[in-house]
């Protein structure tokens, strides 16, 4: 996978939840829910609980949502936590300054 996790199935609600949203931001939007997700999902399933849409994030701390992520990334990191979430960061911005 692109993000370096394992795989992970979508549980019924979480199908339920993707499905039934109107997707503004359609296939961009649908992309970044769904490694957000996997992000900070924990187990082999992304639940409900997994999953914020863009305006549910907008609304909820970002600040706490990064923490998540990180500390969600930390204890599946191998070796050198510290190195490979810097490179991974820097991979993903030079990644959006190249689409902008």
């Amino acid at each position: 996978m692109e993000l370096g996790l394992e795989r992970k199935r979508l549980s019924d609600e979480a199908m339920e939840m993707l499905q039934n949203y109107s997707w503004p931001g359609n296939v961009r939007e649908l992309q970044n829910v769904l490694k957000r997700a996997v992000i900070v999902g924990k187990g082999n399933y992304i639940t409900k609980e997994d999953i914020y849409f863009e305006k549910e994030v907008k609304e909820k701390d970002l600040k706490s949502i990064l923490t998540e992520i990180v500390e969600s990334f930390l204890q599946t990191c191998t070796p050198d936590p510290y190195h490979t979430l810097l490179k991974k960061l820097e991979k993903l911005l030079i990644k959006k300054a190249l689409i902008a």
